[in-house]
């Protein structure tokens, strides 16, 4: 018997009468991919339709009266010819050698549910597995039984095909091919790679998608859709797997459960995506149709595995009512979202769509052959589907990374000016700052160093007669404390202990000239904290702004100068002052000033008989 598609297929190879346009061409093609699978028989194969047939539970071919064997024309679905029933089926044919053989024949069996053992004039020659729970499925593949030539004879030989299978699920057998082996190893091994390789191919994909996807949301938890895509991957995987695999560990009814309680997970996620997708938020729709799909497989598996097909098929049914809302959510999303995705959405629902339509057509109708399922075409359009779309989303969202660097590059541009501009105006504040620091400083140490030395000159001029060789000593000195003023604005000095020891001899000097005794002590190497040439600059200044004091105001006859490591001391037996009530002059701010930036602790005291200052700085370790 040939299959009304090879008849097609016959038609499609005449010559053309007229050229069709190549999107007819396509649709053909596209329709072609969901007819039976199904190859035509060589001419020295026997194609075995018309039999006898019993249920009996022997593990051999029945040897009961014939009377109690029935007719039966293949294909052969018992939920048809036996409603309700299950168990150990046989069949019986009877085909014909002209002449003994001893070539290689065989048992072509194309489809069958769920396994199966198959005897040759009462040898068993095939089986398909464990004929036990768990027991072995082979209802979605083809079995080829080689065949020795020894077993048969000439004239009348039996065959004898045991199909295990259970109640309402769609059991029984197709149809029965033999021949020479080598020619039916072809047909087989061509349904072969269709009806199993390409479901394992499917189910690899799909796992490996899943995983992806799964790995895309552990980093980026805010998008539940890659959640749900890669739970939908998931689901589908593992149901295509039921296509190709024979040893499962768990009784046959369990895993049926299993499986089309995936499908159904399957559906309501498609549901989730197209929701995410479109960006319309329905939690009502979502909580009704999660518990709905959670609850009705624990009724159906309350109702029991003779029921199981019937009701999940009525259950896809109920997910078919509701799949209008997809499709109007879709086309509505294409007029304000992206087209492509809209357009590749709706393929992919409207394949999903033909393909529920026929799988639940050969699972809740009867039918004379062998129910052929779909499912893992609509888990691999689902999952080029979702590739596709990941990658569009992922352009789409490199093209948005493009364009916000480019932007931020700009703005970090447009600051980078703007924070140079802001730089060189505070650049220009500090210089302008600093300038008049140095000025202030420079005025200060005219003040202190040369205007003090001038002021001894005049005090020369003033109260002895004039000779050249003292005032020529005196603006001699004024010159030294010049370049000491120039070194200190080059941040050029040497040792503190060397410049004091310079400052000595000007002391001297001006105090001889104001006719007071000058008596110096130093115990040690002074150490101020934190030292430096301008800090050493700085106390030398005080010092000569000290003595310029007690020249000017003190009236004394002597004055005791003692210096240790830690503390300086100045002290005079002049007149003294209320340093209390005093107007405040230049020369004791620059005092206090100077004794605030070097961090030192001035201590003035001034009476009756005489005047005390006293400069204290904490010891450093070098000199503990």
């Amino acid at each position: 018997m040939i299959p009304s598609l090879f008849r097609c297929t016959v038609i499609i190879h005449k010559p053309w009468r007229s050229t069709l346009p190549l999107k007819y061409v396509l649709r053909i093609l596209f329709l072609l991919c969901f007819l039976p699978f199904d190859f035509p028989a060589q001419a020295a194969v026997s194609t075995l339709t018309q039999g006898y047939f019993i249920f009996s539970p022997e593990s051999s071919p029945p040897t009961g009266d014939p009377r109690h064997w029935s007719p039966v024309t293949l294909p052969d679905n018992w939920n048809s010819s036996h409603p309700d029933q299950g168990g150990t089926g046989w069949y019986r044919f009877t085909f014909v050698l002209d002449r003994p053989s001893h070539d290689l024949w065989g048992i072509y069996l194309p489809r069958l549910s769920a396994n199966t053992q198959v005897f040759v004039n009462g040898i068993l020659v095939g089986c398909g597995g464990r004929l036990i729970e768990p027991i072995s499925l082979n209802s979605f593949r083809p079995l080829l039984f080689p065949v020795p030539g020894s077993l048969l004879h000439p004239g009348n030989n039996i065959l004898s095909v045991a199909i295990l299978g259970y109640p309402n699920e769609s059991s029984g057998l197709d149809s029965v091919q033999f021949g020479p082996f080598t020619e039916l190893a072809p047909l087989y091994e061509r349904r072969y790679l269709i009806e199993v390789t390409t479901p394992i191919t499917i189910c690899v994909l799909n796992i490996s998608l899943a995983l992806g996807l799964f790995l895309l949301w552990r980093r980026h938890r805010s998008e539940s859709l890659y959640l749900m895509l890669a739970l939908g991957s998931s689901c589908s995987g593992i149901y295509t797997s039921s296509f190709f695999l024979t040893e499962v560990p768990v009784q046959h009814s369990l895993w049926l459960w299993f499986i089309y309680t995936l499908a159904m997970g399957f559906s309501y996620i498609v549901l989730l995506v197209i929701l995410r997708f479109v960006r319309v938020k329905h939690p009502i729709l979502e909580r009704w149709a999660g518990a709905y799909t959670l609850i009705t497989p624990l009724l159906i598996a309350w109702a029991g595995p003779s029921h199981y097909l019937k009701l999940f098929g009525y259950m896809g049914a109920s997910y078919a009512l509701i799949s209008p809302y997809p499709f109007y959510l879709v086309i509505r999303h294409r007029k304000t979202g992206d087209k492509v995705e809209s357009l590749l959405l709706l393929l992919v629902l409207s394949i999903l769509a033909g393909i529920g339509v026929h799988d639940l057509d050969q699972m809740v109708l009867p039918h004379r052959h062998l129910p052929n399922y779909y499912a893992y075409w609509a888990a691999s359009s689902m999952g080029l589907a979702i590739t596709f779309l990941v990658i569009l989303r992922f352009d789409r969202t490199l093209n948005q990374y493009i364009r916000l660097n480019s932007n931020l590059n700009r703005q970090v541009e447009e600051k980078s000016r703007a924070l140079a501009s802001s730089y060189e105006e505070h650049h220009a504040l500090l210089t302008h700052t600093a300038l008049l620091d140095e000025r202030e400083r420079i005025l200060r140490d005219l003040h202190d160093g040369l205007g003090g030395y001038l002021i001894s000159a005049l005090a020369l001029i003033d109260r002895m007669p004039l000779t050249t060789r003292a005032l020529q000593k005196t603006l001699h000195t004024a010159l030294d404390d010049l370049r000491l003023m120039i070194d200190s604005i080059d941040d050029k000095s040497g040792d503190l202990s060397l410049l004091i020891a310079s400052v000595r001899e000007r002391l001297d000097l001006a105090m001889n000239a104001c006719s007071i005794t000058l008596h110096w002590q130093v115990t040690s190497t002074p150490q101020l904290p934190y030292p430096s040439p301008s800090r050493h600059i700085q106390l030398v200044r005080m010092i000569q702004e000290i003595f310029n004091n007690v020249a000017k105001h003190s009236q004394a006859h002597h004055v005791n100068f003692i210096l240790t490591a830690s503390f300086l001391e100045i002290r005079d037996d002049g007149i003294g002052f209320d340093h209390q009530s005093l107007k405040t002059g230049r020369g004791l701010t620059n005092l206090r000033r100077r004794a605030t930036e070097l961090g030192l602790i001035l201590t003035l005291q001034s009476g009756k008989h005489g005047t005390l200052i006293r400069l204290e700085w904490p010891l450093t370790p070098s000199t503990r």
